[in-house]
Order: C-alpha cells, then structure tokens, then sequence
C-alpha cells in the first residue's frame, strides 16, 4: 500500500451546519416544484403533495449523501496498514474512530428511512394543511436524529479529519530506512546527497518539524524517513502519543542507519550518542548500521571505539564514503525484495 490511506477523508460538517444546508437546499428544492406548476391548473392538495415531497426527499437524501460519504471514503480501520492502523489510534483512537463512524452511517440509515415513510405518508395527505404537518414532522425527526444520534461523532470526526488526511504519506511495501541520532549529525545532509534531491518535508502530528522523506530510486528503490524529534529523547521522556509514534514508525522500518558526529561539533558529546545508538537498538528489531559523519573535519574527528563493529565512514561535504554506503543500501533492498518476491511465489505455489 502506497501512500496515506485517509487522504481521501472528506470534510466532515458541524451537525447544526449539516441541518442548516440540509433545510437550505429542500427550500430551493421546493421553490423550483412550486415553479413547474405555474400557468397550470393543478390542484392546490397536488401541488403542495409535490412540493412537501421535494423538501422531504432533497433534505433526507442530502443527509444521506453527506453522511455516507464519510463512511465510505474513511479506509476500512481492520484493513490498515500496521503503521497507519497505530498512528489514527494515537490521533484519534482507532475504537473511537470506529464508533463514530457507526454512528455516521446509523444516522444515513435512518435518513433513508425517514425519506421513504415520509414520501408515502405525504403522498395519502388530502390538503396542504396536512402534507405541511407531514413535513414538519419529517424535518423534526431528521434534526433530531442528526443531533441525538450523531452530533457527538460528527463533531469528533470534524476535528481529528485534518490531522488523518495530513498523515506522512509513507510507501509501506517499499524498503525503509530509518535515520536515527542527536540533531546536528547530518542527517538530512546525508539524506539529500544520497537521494539527490531535497528531502520532502511531510506532517507529522509528533514532532515541530515534521518527517523527512527521501528516495533512492537505483538500482532498487529505498524509501528513507528522518523523524526530527522522536528517537532522541529516553522512552521515559517520552509522553504516549510519541511511543505510538515510534510504534508504527517500527512497522515500516527496514534497516536504522545511526549517525554519530566524532567531532561533538553537533553539541551532543559522542559518550551520549553511543548511548543513544544502544537505545536506539533496543528499540528497533532491524540492523542498525552505524555511519561517522563530518570525515572532513580531521583535526576534530576522533573514531569512538565500536568494538571492532563494522562502521561506514562519511563526509558529505568532500562526497566520501558515499559509495560504500550506496552499495549497503542497495545490497540491503536486493534482499529486501527478493526475499519478498520468494514470499509471494511460495504463496502461488502453495495455492496451486
């Protein structure tokens, strides 16, 4: 699955707002029958049966219409994505969510019911006086009903639809690295020179700055994410919604490349870094490969002891280092999507 699957979530109206325009568009509805009828000698109970049924059926079926959309352009909440699945339940709460939503759809039910008894009802009334009442009676039910049954998640569902729809759209079939270390290593400077471009700036409801997100396209596509904000602090420090962040940050990540400054230029001592890189392995059940950044500045680079750990050493200013990194990458999404590729020709086989 590509991409954010809420970005497709309408706006949601403000219950009283939806019976405003509801009531709004069957009073036009209602003027354009009343029109029809001029210069013709239609009975008066005819012609008010025809105008009170236009009312009824315009304002029930733009409920209807309004309401279902909703339903049915938010993404099914048991058929998410793992990653996207932990980030509504830490905007919105997936349960919540799910209620709401019920209610929407319970309430357009119910406006196609009032729609239909109405419409038969007014159609036996035999004076205006009683399809009028027949209609008020149908306007009352419908308010009623928005207010009683959906208001609550209406006016739920109204704000948390911004921060869903502005979700980083993240690619989660494609091979995912996650950058990890203190700000000021080098991370997006590392990022655009891999990627050759800019990396994107995407919302993301955790963090000041949002997610980075940048792509390696050959020979293999690699998807790499920056979460300013995120993995630097002790999980302690952490508020909720930030672990459920992380949470589904693990669901898409593939590989951690943790950046070390050795110069300390970026005012995190490399004793508190090599903390964060044990953390950080902790945290993540992927390998995590360590990359010593700022090679260039040599009289302030000093190569902390990894214990014979295999570490890739950079500098993206003199553009160093840059090609034993690409070949990890690459090597690392070969197997990614062979051993993918493998998985879905077993899943054949076995259904042959």
């Amino acid at each position: 699955m590509s991409g954010n699957p809420f970005r497709k979530m309408p706006e949601v109206p403000d219950p009283e707002e939806l019976i405003d325009v509801a009531f709004r568009r069957a009073e036009r509805a209602a003027e354009g029958t009343r029109k029809s009828f001029y210069g013709t000698r239609t009975p008066p109970e005819v012609r008010a049966r025809s105008i009170e049924i236009a009312r009824v059926n315009t304002a029930c079926q733009l409920v209807q219409d309004r309401l279902w959309e909703i339903v049915r352009k938010t993404p099914n909440l048991d058929e998410l994505h793992p990653f996207y699945r932990e980030l509504a339940d830490a905007l919105a709460g997936v349960d919540r969510l799910k209620s709401s939503l019920a209610d929407v759809h319970t309430v357009a039910k119910i406006a196609r019911l009032i729609r239909e008894e109405y419409t038969r009802k007014i159609k036996r009334a035999r004076d205006p006086r009683t399809a009028a009442e027949l209609r008020r009676q149908a306007f009352g039910r419908l308010a009623s009903t928005i207010r009683r049954k959906a208001g609550d998640a209406l006016r739920f569902l109204r704000k948390v639809q911004p921060k869903l729809v502005d979700l980083p759209a993240i690619d989660t079939e494609m091979f995912t690295v996650t950058l990890a270390g203190f700000p000021n290593v080098g991370k997006t400077t590392l990022m655009t020179v891999l990627t050759g471009s800019r990396p994107e700036i995407a919302p993301y409801p955790f963090t000041t700055k949002g997610i980075q997100v940048g792509y390696m396209e050959r020979p293999y596509p690699v998807q790499m994410l920056d979460t300013p904000g995120l993995l630097e602090r002790p999980e302690e420090e952490r508020n909720p919604v930030e672990r459920q962040a992380i949470a589904a940050l693990k669901h898409v990540t593939d590989a951690v490349l943790f950046l070390i400054d050795p110069t300390g230029t970026c005012g995190y001592p490399v004793e508190e870094q090599l903390e964060l890189l044990d953390r950080v392995r902790k945290e993540f059940d992927v390998p995590v490969y360590v990359v010593l950044t700022k090679a260039d500045l040599r009289d302030l680079w000093k190569e902390p002891d990894l214990e014979g750990e295999p570490v890739y050493k950079v500098s993206a200013t003199e553009r160093t280092g840059l090609k034993e990194l690409r070949e990890l990458l690459n090597d690392l999404a070969r197997g990614y999507y062979s051993g993918r590729d493998r998985g879905h020709d077993e899943g054949r086989d076995e259904e042959r």
